[in-house]
């Protein structure tokens, strides 16, 4: 199952990044991230979860940071802007990954 979840975020990441902005990608990941623990949460225990959304985080987030940088970079008004944005997304991975709710 997570060999299937993750070559599947994979191909996803890769669709949705030629696809939408930065910031509509980032707010896909999160909506992704919540529906994942939403519904596998019903079926796998604690621990499995964690490493399914562990693997979804690493596929739509860490395995396309530097697609992601290069394309905040390009959407962006300023260094500081980037350096907020990006702060902003690891604090809504650490929320999702929690399960606390996040409302964009």
């Amino acid at each position: 199952m997570l060999e299937e979840a993750a070559s599947y975020y994979s191909q996803l990441a890769l669709e949705l990044l030629c696809c939408i902005s930065y910031a509509d990608f980032i707010r896909k990941v999160v909506w992704l991230l919540i529906q994942e623990q939403e519904r596998a949460g019903q079926y796998l225990k604690q621990a499995s979860l964690e490493k399914l959304l562990e693997i979804v985080k690493w596929k739509l987030m860490g395995e396309t940071t530097q697609v992601l940088i290069q394309k905040q970079k390009s959407e962006s008004r300023d260094t500081a802007t980037y350096q907020l944005d990006f702060t902003l997304i690891l604090s809504i991975l650490d929320i999702v990954s929690a399960g606390t709710s996040y409302v964009l």
